[in-house]
């Protein structure tokens, strides 16, 4: 039997290579990045 690897993510900002366990929590934090990045792109144009 093999083990299921947990399921992680790689993230890459400003040089940075995060590794981390896909946790409830840590893709609400990811999800709500987005929306801020995409609202500040949003408000970028004026």
């Amino acid at each position: 039997m093999t083990e299921r690897a947990p399921d992680v993510t790689v993230e890459n900002r400003k040089g940075l290579i995060l590794l981390r366990p896909v946790t409830p929590a840590w893709r609400a934090w990811l999800e709500a990045e987005e929306r801020h990045a995409d609202n500040t792109r949003e408000h970028d144009d004026g």
